[in-house]
C-alpha cells in the first residue's frame, strides 16, 4: 500500500487503512484506553476546535477529548480548558483538573481566573455603594473582559452619576466629573452640567482657570465676558504667588 518513502502508493487503500485505524482508536477509547483517547483527540485536533455541529469528526474529537480527560490525560484536559465551545464552568473544571495533573500553566490560569473574579466582585460592591472611581474601573475591566455592552454602559453611567454627585458633595472630583461629562461617558455630553461642576472649585477654592477657559469659548456674550474676567483674575493671582 505504501511506496516506502511515506506516500501511499494506492491512495484509496491508504485512506481505508487510515479510517480503519481511527475506528480502532475510537473503540479502544470507548473501552477506557486513555492512550487511545489521547491519540484520537490529537489526530483530530483541528476538528476539535470546530463547531460541534460542523462535522461528525468534530463531535468524535470532542468526545475523545472528554474521555481522555476523564481518564487523566493532561493534554486533553488542557485542550478542553481552552475551547470556546465549552461552557465556561466546564472550562474551569477542565483547567483545574489539568492543574491537578501537574500543568503549571493551567494552575496559573485557574488562579488568575480566581483573582479576576474577586476583582470584579469587589469593584461591583464598591460601585454599588456609590464609589465613582470603582464604577469607572469596573467599566474598564468589563470592557477588557469583552463583557456585554449593556453591562459596560451601566457601569459607566453609574461612574458618571457617582462622580458628579461626589463633586456636588464637596469631594475633590469636579475636574474628573467635567471630563466624563465632556467625553460623553455614561451619557451624552452636557455643557450646562460641565459648567455647573466647574463652578464648584471656582467658588470653593478660587481656582477658576478651567471654568474661565470654557466660558470664553461660549456663544453667550455675558459668559465670554465673565470668562475673560476670571482669566484676568487668575493671571493676577498667579503673579502674586
Amino acid at each position: 500500500v505504501w511506496d516506502g518513502v511515506g506516500a501511499a502508493a494506492d491512495p484509496a487503500a491508504g485512506a481505508k487503512m487510515k479510517r480503519r485505524g481511527m475506528e480502532l482508536q475510537r473503540r479502544a477509547c470507548a473501552n477506557g484506553d486513555v492512550l487511545a483517547c489521547d491519540a484520537a483527540a490529537r489526530r483530530a485536533s483541528a476538528d476539535a476546535f470546530a463547531t460541534l455541529s460542523e462535522s461528525p469528526e468534530a463531535v468524535d474529537a470532542h468526545a475523545a477529548l472528554r474521555r481522555a480527560c476523564a481518564l487523566d490525560a493532561l493534554d486533553a484536559c488542557e485542550v478542553l480548558s481552552l475551547q470556546g465551545e465549552v461552557d465556561p464552568n466546564e472550562r474551569r473544571s477542565f483547567r483545574e483538573k489539568a492543574c491537578a495533573l501537574g500543568d503549571a500553566k493551567s494552575c496559573f490560569g485557574a488562579s488568575s481566573e480566581d483573582l479576576r473574579a474577586r476583582e470584579e466582585m469587589l469593584l461591583k460592591r464598591d460601585c454599588d455603594a456609590g464609589y465613582g472611581a470603582a464604577c469607572r474601573e469596573l467599566a474598564d475591566y468589563l470592557d477588557l473582559e469583552d463583557a456585554p455592552r449593556e453591562e459596560i454602559e451601566s457601569a459607566r453611567k453609574k461612574a458618571r452619576i457617582s462622580i458628579v454627585a461626589a463633586c456636588r458633595a464637596g469631594a475633590d472630583s469636579c475636574y474628573e466629573a467635567a471630563t466624563l461629562l465632556e467625553m460623553g461617558v455614561g451619557g451624552p455630553p452636557d455643557d450646562k452640567e460641565i459648567q455647573a461642576v466647574l463652578e464648584i472649585p471656582c467658588r470653593t477654592t478660587g481656582f477658576c482657570g478651567a471654568l474661565a477657559e470654557r466660558l470664553v469659548k461660549s456663544n453667550d456674550p455675558k459668559a465670554r465676558a465673565r470668562g475673560l474676567e476670571l482669566l484676568q483674575r487668575e493671571a493676577k493671582d498667579s503673579g502674586k504667588r
